[in-house]
């Protein structure tokens, strides 16, 4: 803030030993104050270094509806877990919509070769395959079939190694968030990330 001081009257030099009271005038200078609180604002927004995204529940915990947490890239996860094979059949089927920090994984008790196809399912997905120790081995992005498609039309994915999980997101979210192979899935089950390649 800039204030301009004036004097009025005579300074104590000038009257000798007379002491008189000055007064002292001051005046706000209206332009360099809306400067300084458009200085203050624009700070108060800015980061002060990189941001993470809290979580309700600490990594590798599932809340009271289920889902598990999860990180990867830095970006919380909360998914459903589908370790059965009528969950793993059955997947997203049902699934409208997912929000940034949704998804649902997929556990395995062995390492293979996945596949997966999109049959009756209505959401465009990253589809991201994972080691047995949390190890990103791949990701595909794919894209929900047209309505009426045949078998034959609908897309397929095909991990790129054997996989003991496998995660699947809103198409484009490791794009945006920054994960790619060999990043690292944080929070799996401990009796599928025990296992050896």
């Amino acid at each position: 803030m800039l204030f301009a001081a004036e004097r009025s009257g005579p300074t104590p030099a000038s009257l000798g030993s007379r002491s008189r009271m000055t007064s002292v005038k001051t005046r706000c200078d209206l332009p360099s104050i809306l400067v300084l609180w458009l200085v203050v604002l624009l700070l108060a927004g800015c980061p002060a270094g990189p941001q993470t995204v809290s979580s309700p529940h600490p990594v590798g915990e599932r809340g009271t509806d289920g889902r598990l947490a999860l990180e990867l890239a830095g970006r919380p996860l909360w998914v459903a877990v589908a370790s059965t094979p009528t969950e793993r059949q059955r997947g997203l089927q049902d699934v409208a919509a997912l929000a940034d920090d949704e998804g649902m994984l997929f556990v395995y008790d062995d390492l293979d070769i996945r596949r997966y196809w999109m049959k009756d399912c209505r959401l465009d997905l990253d589809i991201v395959w994972v080691d047995a120790h949390g190890q990103v081995l791949g990701i595909t992005e794919i894209v929900a079939p047209k309505p009426g498609a045949t078998d034959a039309e609908i897309p397929r994915a095909v991990s790129p190694e054997p996989a003991a999980f496998v995660l699947e997101v809103t198409r484009g979210w490791c794009r945006r968030f920054g994960a790619v192979r060999g990043t690292t899935l944080r929070g799996i089950p401990t009796h599928a990330s025990k296992r050896s390649h």
